[in-house]
């Protein structure tokens, strides 16, 4: 890892980049149909792989009507979408510092991976319904 690129990821730091995305795209936010199969609160942990990348974070969101809500607003579909048989898909940020991931949940639980390019990170993330 580059100087720069260490610096950029000092200042970032997971636990602040994916939420401070999902804030970032609340403007766009439109209707996920996800179905009342999974509504609820949900939690999910978010882990970056060993290594520089390595990390933990948790945080809630719900599932309300099919919507994907996160500290009570809609995340665009665009961003994490949820489909009505429960396959997840998420892309955070733009460019070259875009978090890709795909996964699956039930009425109960879910896990998935994801990546991210510019930072040469990878992980996974697991989701629990409360």
């Amino acid at each position: 890892m580059t100087v720069a690129r260490q610096a950029v990821w000092r200042a970032v730091r997971p636990a602040t980049f994916i939420p401070a995305l999902l804030l970032l795209l609340f403007g766009f936010a439109e209707e996920v149909r996800a179905g009342e199969r999974f509504d609820g609160n949900w939690t999910i942990s978010i882990f970056g792989a060993p290594g520089a990348c390595q990390f933990g974070y948790r945080m809630k969101m719900t599932i309300d009507n099919g919507n994907v809500l996160y500290r009570g607003r809609q995340v665009s579909p665009q961003a994490i979408y949820v489909s009505s048989a429960g396959a997840v898909t998420l892309r955070l940020g733009t460019g070259k510092f875009t978090v890709i991931g795909s996964g699956a949940i039930d009425p109960r639980r879910g896990q998935g991976r994801w990546t991210a390019e510019g930072f040469r990170c990878t992980g996974w993330w697991r989701a629990v319904r409360q």
